[in-house]
């Protein structure tokens, strides 16, 4: 066995890493994105919108090996790291680094698209706190 790594995932819900051995028989492992649910305190490690789960690397070795041309992972959307402090400046680096699936702002809709005045209005005190 050849120890761990720290998978860090911005795709916002995570995803499900399936892998088979020499059997034929599949093993999943979930890792972390970086949602959480509105109000609660998420369970895992978020770092500069990543979420970071502790893996086996043999596992992680396998999937990537299989999975390489898989756009988050070409895109640094996802990747692995042994040491906490190598995969922390990693996921820092790679903060700017959208994945198309982030919220929205509601001051700044998208191009061509106003914000919402009358949402505006009512959440005026709650946009103004946030800043």
């Amino acid at each position: 066995m050849a120890g761990t790594v720290v998978v860090y995932c911005k795709i916002p819900n995570g995803l499900h890493l399936t892998v088979k051995d020499s059997a034929g028989v599949d093993h999943t492992v979930r890792v972390n994105g970086p949602a959480n649910r509105v109000g609660e305190t998420p369970d895992h490690v978020i770092l500069a919108g990543h979420g970071a789960t502790r893996i086996d690397k043999d596992h992680w070795d396998a999937w990537l090996k299989s999975h390489s041309g898989y756009t988050p992972v070409v895109k640094g959307h996802i990747f692995a790291a042994e040491k906490d402090e190598n995969g922390k400046a990693q996921a820092k680096d790679n903060k700017a680094n959208l994945t198309g699936l982030e919220p929205l702002n509601p001051l700044k809709p998208g191009n061509g698209v106003k914000p919402d005045e009358e949402w505006l209005k009512k959440n005026a005190k709650k946009i103004a706190t946030e800043e």
